[in-house]
């Protein structure tokens, strides 16, 4: 391979634009006798005669006039490439693979993924749904690049940030004869058949709901699970059993189901979101939009004063 460099390149273009090495050396505010040693040492480097040299006048060369067809692409595709490097440091370009459960989705996720998507447009965005702990063991094996799942999450391998926490709320058929109620206790749902997601993918807030019926001292019968929310509440719909869910729960409703606020302080479920700082520009971009999106949610919802200050900085899952 030749050994010219993009400043050899430059050099040559000046020259065989002006074909002067007098005008051409003031624009490049060097020596022309500098200028005309370079000039040799890139045809010697290069073993073809580029111009055609008398007192009088310079001209390009059969090879010099290649040259110049070709150099501007040359230089073209460098500014491309320096460009698109440039923006892969920003994490303008590139990939993401966002984790998610039913809960994150049916909150503020996907406006968050749409603003990303606003903000930059050449990035590509992947959507892996499955569990809380599915989601850390793929961020863990490089599978994804972001989770959102039940926290706290506790691993020194994450950073994490709490990005919002609801509060739960009883749903059930509008023909239950609790559908009326403005508000209901958790004591008043312990007798009620339960329907609730199945292990597979809802195993961590299944722990978390009995922590949370913990301080009533009970635990409603399981009578049905499902696999995701429409499931869930497909079943709670047809009368068999009512569900318990964060109240984001609104995003996903259907017909004939009505939500009742449990009022039992400490009755709410927290969203966490892990990721590995560093590791990817594109992935750190947007763990920072989403924790400056939800911190700014229009009408106030995901920073009350029980959520986790968004402003602070990640902590480590294991801290």
């Amino acid at each position: 391979m030749a050994n010219i460099d993009i400043g050899d390149l430059s050099t040559f273009l000046i020259v065989a634009e002006d074909l002067s090495f007098t005008r051409a050396a003031e624009r490049l505010n060097v020596d022309q006798s500098a200028l005309s040693r370079r000039v040799a040492g890139i045809e010697a480097r290069i073993g073809m005669k580029l111009f055609e040299r008398t007192t009088r006048q310079v001209r390009l060369t059969g090879a010099g006039a290649a040259l110049k067809r070709e150099a501007p692409k040359v230089l073209a595709q460098l500014e491309t490439a320096l460009t698109r490097a440039r923006r892969a440091e920003e994490g303008a370009v590139g990939e993401i693979r966002i984790g998610y459960n039913d809960f994150a989705i049916s909150g503020p996720l996907p406006q968050i993924v749409q603003a990303f998507r606003s903000t930059v447009p050449d990035v590509h965005v992947s959507m892996v749904r499955s569990g809380t702990e599915t989601q850390m063991a793929r961020l863990a094996a490089g599978e994804i690049d972001v989770a959102f799942g039940i926290g706290p999450v506790s691993d020194a391998r994450f950073d994490v940030a709490c990005v919002w926490r609801e509060s739960l709320v009883a749903v059930m058929a509008e023909t239950h004869p609790l559908a009326r109620r403005k508000a209901l206790s958790l004591a008043e749902t312990v007798s009620e058949p339960l329907v609730i997601g199945d292990r597979s993918r809802w195993q961590v807030y299944r722990n978390e709901l009995r922590r949370v019926y913990a301080t009533v001292g009970a635990f409603p019968d399981i009578v049905a699970e499902g696999p995701d929310t429409s499931v869930v509440m497909g079943l709670v719909a047809s009368g068999i059993g009512i569900t318990i869910y964060p109240e984001c729960v609104e995003n996903a409703a259907r017909s004939g189901i009505v939500l009742c606020p449990i009022t039992d302080a400490g009755a709410s479920l927290q969203t966490d979101m892990a990721w590995q700082s560093g590791a990817d520009p594109v992935t750190d971009r947007f763990a920072a939009l989403a924790q400056d999106y939800v911190r700014r949610w229009p009408d106030g919802r995901y920073r009350d004063s029980n959520v986790t200050p968004l402003a602070t900085a990640p902590r480590k899952g294991g801290r």
